[in-house]
């Protein structure tokens, strides 16, 4: 309403409307920053360049009118008023947009308009308002929310990424996750197979024991079953041995000691086929000797099967002047009189190994081995036959010889052949060891069987 009254055509009313507004904004801080907006310095405008439609602006409402050849006293009540603004209030750049106005009045107004434009000129000077700060300010706030456009650019960039970011570490303990829970189903596998395993290994374990049970009890049976064997072949020995003839068991006086038998001892008995040029002979009640009373071949054999372990015989050779041999046979051949064990066809049956004057030379089938030596008159020569290995050993004076055969799978005797008359051969024991005495040697030689 008191802007109205300013801008009444009516000089009295328009004058009083002025100085109101003017006493309303020494006193009131809201009239001051109200006419302080654009739209009364819009008014002001307006009505200063005359001819424009311009708004009307109140506390309560507001409404156009049509300001036409507006009074000079109207024009100099506004300045009057936009003076009294610039000397009480404060935050005056917004009547900037005056200046050039003003610059226009204080050169072609009239001369009240003059003097009251150029003082509010310099007024808005003394604080530091032009028209250029307006546009500099403008400037910097276009600058301002071009550089706040691009931090909030910025910021969406970054939102943008460290969401992104987000994404790839959700994508990652995702990832992370699933692995974890395949470790896991993976560790539930491996214990399961584990658990599977101490099953087998415990099923194992009982497998083993159950087995090395069968075994004991099979050794058990085994060696009852050896047990029967042997008292059933010393029988057989004993019985062959009283069959001995007694002029050959006599013809020399028997020593006053006798030696027993010791538990791996087995009676020792022969297969004599030539009765008149060999004769058999008790020295103690175990060992026996073997004299040749004729020039001849004579292979003996002894009445002892070997089989179902290991068999071993020691023997010592006298006078045997150029030819002795010890081996084994076939049990499944019959050995006719008057063998030689280099003949056919007994050497397909019959292996040896002769003496030194043969040098030590193994002879079976037709075929020579060299590599053993050849055993002398009064040296111990011990045979050990492995019926499990299938293997015969020879030994001089318990040395081993590295000739040996292999292969036996089937029953066998231990022969001896002597040939000149007076040559004997004593047979020390007859035993089945539980355990062999052969080795391996680095220069062993077999000949297969």
């Amino acid at each position: 309403m008191v802007v109205e009254l300013v801008m009444s055509s009516n000089e009295k009313q328009s004058k009083a409307g002025s100085k109101a507004l003017c006493d309303l904004i020494e006193e009131n801080e809201t009239i001051r920053n109200s006419l302080l907006t654009t739209r009364f310095i819009q008014v002001v405008i307006h009505t200063l360049t005359s001819g424009s439609q311009v708004p009307s602006q109140s506390s309560s409402s507001s409404s156009s009118q049509i300001i036409s050849d507006s009074p000079t006293f109207v024009k100099v009540g506004l300045l009057d008023v936009i003076l009294r603004l610039v000397t009480v209030a404060e935050g005056l750049q917004p009547l900037s947009i005056l200046i050039p106005l003003l610059e226009e009045l204080k050169k072609n107004g009239e001369t009240e308009m003059k003097n009251k434009s150029r003082k509010l000129l310099g007024l808005l000077i003394s604080e530091g308002i032009n028209y250029s700060s307006r546009n500099e300010m403008e400037k910097e706030n276009d600058q301002k929310i071009k550089e706040l456009e691009n931090s909030n650019s910025q910021k969406d960039e970054e939102l943008k990424r460290k969401d992104e970011e987000l994404k790839q570490k959700d994508k990652i303990i995702e990832k992370e996750k699933l692995e974890k829970e395949e470790l896991k189903q993976k560790d539930k596998i491996i214990e399961k197979e584990k658990l599977e395993k101490e099953e087998l290994k415990q099923k194992d374990k009982i497998i083993e024991k159950e087995k090395l049970e069968k075994e004991k009890l099979s050794v058990q049976i085994q060696k009852e079953r050896e047990e029967k064997e042997n008292e059933k072949q010393k029988a057989k020995a004993k019985q062959l041995v009283s069959t001995v003839p007694q002029e050959q068991t006599t013809s020399q006086p028997k020593p006053q000691l006798t030696l027993q038998p010791s538990q791996s001892d087995f009676p020792i008995a022969i297969i004599n086929k030539d009765p008149d040029c060999v004769e058999f002979i008790d020295i103690d009640g175990v060992q026996k000797k073997i004299n040749k009373t004729k020039t001849g071949d004579n292979t003996i054999s002894l009445v002892q099967v070997l089989e179902n372990g290991i068999w071993t015989i020691e023997t010592m050779f006298q006078n045997t002047c150029k030819t002795a041999a010890i081996g084994i046979v076939r049990d499944s051949y019959d050995i006719p009189t008057c063998t030689h064990p280099g003949n056919k066809p007994h050497c397909n049956h019959i292996a040896v190994q002769w003496n030194d004057n043969h040098n030590g030379n193994i002879y079976y089938n037709l075929n020579i081995t060299i590599g053993n030596k050849g055993f002398k008159d009064n040296q111990i020569v011990k045979l050990e036959f492995d019926s499990e290995k299938g293997t015969l050993f020879f030994f001089i004076d318990n040395v081993q010889q590295p000739v040996y055969f292999s292969g036996i799978k089937e029953k066998v005797r231990f022969i001896i052949f002597i040939q000149s008359t007076g040559s004997s051969c004593t047979i020390k024991s007859l035993k089945k060891l539980r355990e062999p005495t052969s080795v391996h040697l680095e220069n062993e030689k077999a000949v297969k069987w």
